[in-house]
């Protein structure tokens, strides 16, 4: 009863990916080795269940597929994602940097106040001075 409980309620929080599926799989193992057999949708079912709104896209997909994904599919989706948002988290402070640097520098200073304009297809500048702060955050989930 116990460990079912614990996985059912296992959260990834700060744990990596592979952490945290070794730990779901601990208990899974665990439950095994007294007589309590596990399926592989209850296994995935736990995984999903225990990820954080980052996932949610992934989860998503894995949900509404027509034909259910094995424990090893969904496990490398997951990792995969992971590696994926910690290539977009090291190039997100580069790419802010270089926001900023455009930003307070601004080619343009014929008039009091300088204006962004987006696009070859913009025919006139947007209400946003170029001195704004320019947010670029990971959004809030929940």
């Amino acid at each position: 009863m116990f460990y079912r409980r614990a996985l059912h309620s296992q959260r990834k929080g700060d744990l990596t990916m592979r952490e945290f599926l070794m730990t779901v799989k601990s208990y899974c193992d665990n439950l095994a080795n007294c007589g309590e057999v596990i399926s592989e949708h209850e296994h995935v079912t736990a995984i999903l269940n225990g990820l954080p709104c980052e996932y949610e896209s992934i989860i998503s997909i894995i949900v509404a597929s027509q034909v259910p994904h094995s424990l090893q599919s969904v496990s490398t989706m997951l990792i995969d994602a992971e590696a994926r948002q910690q290539v977009i988290m090291t190039e997100a402070p580069s790419s802010a940097n270089l926001v900023s640097q455009q930003v307070s520098e601004p080619a343009n200073t014929d008039s009091e106040s300088t204006y962004l304009s987006y696009g070859p297809d913009t025919p006139k500048q947007l209400d946003i001075p170029a001195t704004s702060y320019i947010s670029l955050g990971k959004s809030v989930c929940g």
